[in-house]
């Protein structure tokens, strides 16, 4: 598999957060960090993490999801659609 670093491209800061969110949800379903809020002294290992090319797959498939609800619904079409 290839392993590409982020690109450099400046984000503001809402950009920033949820970035940091999913790197941390992609560790601890890798089975390589803790669970999202909780203390990182807290750290379970995961009974089934998931293979690196399957959280790629899911995360394609959101970003489907994403492209097309915001068709739908305009910007904000994506947000609306998982609340």
């Amino acid at each position: 598999m290839d392993s590409r670093g982020a690109p450099n491209v400046p984000l503001n800061s809402r950009a920033g957060r949820v970035l940091s969110a999913v790197q941390a949800m992609c560790e601890w379903r890798l089975g390589r960090g803790p669970q999202p809020g909780e203390p990182s002294e807290i750290e379970l290992p995961r009974e089934n993490p998931l293979q690196p090319a399957e959280l790629v797959r899911c995360l394609k498939e959101i970003r489907s999801s994403i492209e097309f609800w915001s068709k739908e619904g305009g910007s904000h079409g994506y947000m609306k659609f998982v609340a």
